[in-house]
């Protein structure tokens, strides 16, 4: 009889696997396959072509093998010799070392595990959310949760688990990897605070569930950001303008919660009051009114101190009681949401009979068309005025009523030449003011820009100075006369408004020989006068 045909004749497992050997022959169906674990009698352990090894586990460090025989019998119970099935079963792997074995974080982050073994290298790690079968998660030695949140108010456990695969496939038991997980941290409640005014600060209270056993870190932004205090009560320090704080809590094991928001809201001043006196000097014995203003709407309160103290007054006109010497008020702006302005300053000077001083004038500066003078300010005095007339007339100063110069442009048909008066004011009526004007401060204008800078030219045609241009500027001065001589003193040109944007008033010479010429320029309007040469050259 024929001897039966096992496929595979030989097998190579991993520890704890099984393997599935197939009996075939020649008599086909009408034969039976009976499998033992020896070739001569042994145990019968299977009847059928197809026989399962079941689970074979290898606890040596080497290969192991495990052999098993079939025999055909036929109808007539006659049986065949047996046939090999060899089975070569790999060693366990050992189990991988996880560190840590157990962690511990806060709900919300996420924790590592490393994985070892004794196969360094040539192993590969796979790891798992279950036992056995599950999904597999991440494969590498390193193995990185992730973000792990635990929305309940207990503890929570998340466990993983890796195996250990060699270059032939086998894979060890799972190693467990156990993360306990916080429970997330309620938000810090902070109430809100009652708006401030600028310049002002506001105090912060951090308060949660976890009481005294929690800490409280300030910080600048929602995320990262700079950490500025660390405490329950936070104190923002002086805010201009509205800012928005984040807290987060903190317990004994170092998890954190969200941080909490909280908006300062800083509400503008008053607008920094303006303050004006009806007489700022004034005499022994008498007193004034002070005016306060401002561009928003603000009650004013009047000080005899720059700070501290009660108001003397409220309203927006002050008037002094009868003031024996120089004293300073301080007006403060209080607006609608009582947000307060610092205190503005005004003086009020009072003197006994005096003479009010004249003013020392003196030039600051002088071109052809315009003169600044300048004078000191004089004790006593509120104001200034100037006259260019002899006190005819008097003007306020160009830099303004208390200003202390002026500025005086000229027209071409203005006299080249002005009388400056200067005289101090003061509202004091104890001060006599009839011997405060200057000194009379005669200005001539300058003409340096008039210099002649053309000595020549070349009628010759060429359409290149052809004519005569003389100087710059001369177009300012319309009563300008030109007078040009020969060398004997004849006068060849006579023109009054000699200008080059004009041709019929420049001197071409173009009938005269070349040579040298006299001229005389003479501008009535500024008493100019100079004489000189040109050359005709062609």
């Amino acid at each position: 009889m024929d001897v039966p045909i096992v496929t595979p004749p030989l097998a190579v497992i991993c520890s704890g696997d099984s393997t599935t050997f197939t009996a075939t022959s020649l008599l086909g169906t009408a034969s039976t396959y009976n499998w033992y674990d020896s070739l001569i009698n042994g145990n019968l352990l299977f009847t059928g072509d197809t026989f399962n090894t079941g689970a074979i586990n290898n606890a040596g460090a080497t290969d192991a093998t495990r052999m098993y025989y079939v025999e055909l019998t036929d109808t007539s119970g006659c049986k065949s010799l047996r046939t090999l099935a060899t089975v070569i079963i790999r060693p366990a792997l050992d189990v991988p070392i996880v560190t840590p074995p157990l962690a511990v974080i806060c709900s919300g982050d996420s924790t590592t595990f490393t994985a070892t073994s004794l196969l360094g290298t040539a192993s590969t790690f796979n790891w798992y959310d279950s036992l056995i079968n599950g999904n597999l998660l991440f494969t590498g030695d390193t193995f990185n949760t992730g973000a792990i949140n635990n929305t309940s108010t207990l503890d929570a456990t998340r466990m993983y688990y890796v195996e250990l695969t060699d270059t032939s496939g086998c894979k060890s038991l799972r190693t467990l990897a156990t993360v306990i997980i916080r429970p997330a941290l309620d938000l810090p409640i902070v109430t809100p605070p009652t708006p401030i005014c600028s310049g002002d600060s506001a105090l912060l209270a951090g308060n949660s569930l976890l009481g005294t056993a929690a800490t409280y870190n300030w910080y600048d932004a929602i995320i990262n950001g700079n950490l500025l205090f660390t405490g329950d009560t936070f104190n923002t320090g002086v805010l201009y303008i509205s800012r928005t704080y984040f807290v987060e809590l903190v317990d004994t094991s170092g998890c954190r919660s969200l941080r909490t928001p909280i908006l300062v809201t800083v509400l503008l001043n008053a607008d920094q009051p303006t303050a004006s006196a009806e007489k700022s000097v004034i005499c022994v014995g008498t007193l004034t009114r002070i005016f306060a203003s401002s561009l928003i709407d603000s009650v004013y309160n009047w000080y005899t101190t720059e700070q501290g103290g009660l108001p003397i007054f409220t309203g927006d006109t002050f008037t002094t009681p009868l003031l024996t010497a120089t004293t300073t008020y301080f007006i403060e702006g209080v607006n609608l949401l009582g947000c307060k302005t610092y205190r503005t300053p005004i003086s009020i000077i009072t003197i006994a009979d005096d003479t009010l001083q004249a003013p020392n004038v003196a030039i600051a500066s002088r071109t052809t068309s315009s003169a600044t003078i300048f004078w000191q300010a004089i004790p006593l005095a509120t104001s200034y005025r100037v006259s260019t007339d002899n006190g005819m007339t008097w003007i306020a100063p160009s830099s303004g009523n208390v200003g202390l110069e002026h500025t005086y442009n000229r027209s071409s048909s203005d006299k080249a030449e002005i009388s400056f008066l200067v005289q101090a004011q003061t509202d004091a009526t104890c001060v006599d003011q009839s011997m405060a004007i200057s000194k009379p401060l005669l200005v001539v204008f300058e003409a340096n820009e008039l210099q002649v800078f053309y000595n020549a030219f070349s009628p010759n045609g060429d359409g290149i100075n052809d004519t005569w241009l003389l100087t710059d500027g001369l177009e300012n001065y319309p009563d300008n006369n030109v007078m040009i001589f020969d060398r004997w003193g004849k006068e060849i040109f006579n023109q009054t408004g000699y200008t080059a944007t004009n041709n019929n008033k420049v001197f071409t010479g173009s009938n005269l020989d070349d040579g040298t010429y006299f001229y005389v320029l003479k501008i009535p309007s500024i008493s100019f006068e100079k004489s000189g040469y040109v050359m005709i050259v062609r």
